[in-house]
């Protein structure tokens, strides 16, 4: 499985983060803070997920998507 097939939009964001598969089921989606520190933790049965990022300060995070046959890793940058 490729992680291009994995997409984040938009990047940097400030509201709303959407993840989006191609062909695989995100089964999870944990996000890290600069610091290694989890910050959300979003569980999903969908190959589209959207993530309230409202709440996060400025910066930049990582987030690690788990599907069915692979965890991928992903950065995006918050800014409001």
């Amino acid at each position: 499985y490729q992680s291009e097939n994995t997409i984040l939009y938009p990047n940097p964001t400030n509201n709303e983060l959407f993840i989006s598969t191609e062909y695989q089921t995100i089964k999870s989606v944990e996000i890290y803070n600069a610091l290694g520190q989890a910050v959300k933790h979003i569980r999903s049965n969908s190959s589209l997920v959207m993530i309230n990022c409202s709440e996060l300060i400025n910066g930049h995070y990582v987030c690690f998507i788990k599907t069915n046959d692979s965890l991928i890793s992903k950065h995006f940058s918050v800014s409001h």
